[in-house]
């Protein structure tokens, strides 16, 4: 049973009632130590003296009385004789109706040790059910903490995109070929100042001979 198990000085490996030997009586061990509430261990009343042992002890005495009561009286010989025939059958029936009552016994402490076996792995099954709950109960609420970090992530709006650099102007290139009859010409065509190999570039735009005109 799991109430008294064999080696009771060792200390229980999974929670259960046991049976603790420094308390005399039966205790919860929650895998770490003994706790309340406490259940005292339920001990069987010893037997007293059956009835029938009585009765006989009571009825070999009558016996023997009538025996040396019959040595000193013959008289009375034959009532004492019906006397003890009826209290040996009166033994006889007690005994029988005390072997009844002693199965009767027995048959109640049998059913008393199966229900207190049946309390105890109930009692197990419900701590277990517990600790589900508790398992649950924590994977639970790590779930929701995920999914609020995740609502909370999407709810952010996403950062603005870096703008676009400004496109560079686009300067037309001057013509391969090109004449101008002056430098107001030539400013107004955006070319000036005219350095020597640029297309428009001549002698008459350059005045002083250093290679750039319309300076």
């Amino acid at each position: 049973m799991p109430e008294q198990p064999a080696n009771t000085a060792a200390t229980p490996t999974q929670p259960g009632w046991y049976y603790d030997r420094g308390a005399n009586r039966n205790r919860y061990w929650n895998g770490a130590d003994w706790a309340d509430p406490e259940r005292p261990a339920r001990q069987r009343r010893r037997r007293m003296v059956p009835l029938w042992a009585l009765a006989g002890t009571g009825a070999g005495a009558l016996l023997l009385g009538c025996l040396i009561g019959g040595a000193s009286g013959g008289a009375n010989a034959a009532a004492s004789a019906s006397q003890v025939r009826t209290l040996v059958s009166d033994n006889q029936a007690m005994e029988s109706e005390n072997a009844g009552l002693e199965e009767q016994v027995d048959e109640v402490r049998t059913a008393l040790d199966a229900s207190e076996e049946r309390l105890t792995a109930l009692e197990a099954d419900s701590a277990a059910l517990e600790q589900g709950k508790a398992d649950l109960a924590t994977r639970v609420a790590e779930v929701e903490a995920r999914e609020a970090a995740v609502a909370l992530a999407e709810a952010q709006p996403a950062p603005a995109p870096a703008p676009a650099p400004a496109p560079a102007p686009v300067v037309a290139p001057p013509p391969a070929s090109a004449y101008y009859d002056n430098c107001t010409a030539a400013r107004n065509a955006g070319a000036a100042p005219v350095r020597v190999g640029d297309p428009g570039y001549g002698r008459h735009l350059d005045r002083d001979g250093d290679g750039i005109g319309c300076e």
